[in-house]
């Protein structure tokens, strides 16, 4: 878990390594999670990264299937004792 731990604040300091440098830098900041996690989503994300470069756009299609579960719970193998450490820190939010 100790590992885990390191990786995700490695991987915090770089999402804000990666701010710092972007500012004053026009960009258009898109979240998996958000944007591309839901099939339903990739119209209206096509949409916004086509009005963001001022480009016309079109139906929105792919041929990626997401594999992996959408649940956690489902991929991890020792879930219980992941929530147990984690469920009292900062990352909790991850859990969610």
């Amino acid at each position: 878990m100790d590992n885990l731990l390191y990786w995700m604040r490695s991987s915090e300091e770089l999402g804000n390594y990666e701010k710092l440098l972007l500012e004053g830098v026009p960009h258009l900041p898109l979240i998996y999670e958000q944007h591309l996690f839901n099939d339903e989503n990739h119209q209206s994300t096509a949409e916004l990264v086509c009005k963001y470069l001022n480009i016309e756009c079109s139906t929105a299609e792919t041929e990626y299937r997401k594999v992996s579960p959408k649940a956690l719970q489902d991929s991890v193998a020792n879930y219980d004792e992941l929530v147990n450490f984690l469920k009292d820190s900062q990352y909790a939010k991850c859990l969610e």
